[in-house]
């Protein structure tokens, strides 16, 4: 049972985060693909998946845990500057509610309600949806560094984290 267990989350962590390919839709789906890190070549009838430009770039930088055995860290700042400048970009919406949450946090500290309100401005979501795009979008912000989480009485309030190396 334990071995099944852990093929199974195999599989899942293969198919989620570096791809699978959808039959019906004639392409490679999956976090990699998504960003636009990786890339599928025919080559005299192989598959290749390769790194694209954009993946090449991000894989060369430095990282504080791969390189460094700093834990403190996931990611450098010139990894930050990369994925908020090249990969956030990508993803319009996305791109618009992290610049707005991010421009607002320059001014005050905002509550798990106020980032929801944010998010059913721009992505006129409902509630439901809104709730657990927020707690994504925070987790990843606030992984960045580019936003502080703190829980206060039971509440999430979230201020600016580290911002110095990217234009709000």
């Amino acid at each position: 049972r334990k071995l099944e267990k852990i093929a199974a989350s195999e599989l899942r962590f293969k198919e989620q985060f570096v791809g699978r390919y959808i039959k019906r839709d004639n392409e490679f789906k999956g976090a990699c693909f998504n960003l636009g890190l990786i890339r599928v070549k025919s080559e005299n009838g192989d598959c290749l998946i390769t790194l694209s430009d954009l993946g090449n770039e991000f894989a060369l930088m430095e990282n504080p845990i791969l390189d460094g055995e700093h834990f403190d860290s996931n990611f450098s700042d010139e990894e930050v500057k990369f994925i908020v400048t090249k990969i956030i970009p990508k993803f319009e919406i996305d791109d618009i509610v992290v610049k707005t949450i991010l421009k607002e946090l320059n001014t005050k500290k905002l509550s798990s309600e106020d980032i929801d309100n944010i998010f059913k401005k721009i992505m006129t979501k409902h509630e439901d949806t809104v709730t657990s795009e927020r707690v994504a979008t925070m987790g990843r912000l606030s992984e960045l560094n580019l936003v502080k989480w703190e829980i206060i009485s039971g509440k999430s309030i979230y201020s600016l984290g580290k911002t110095d190396f990217i234009m709000i």
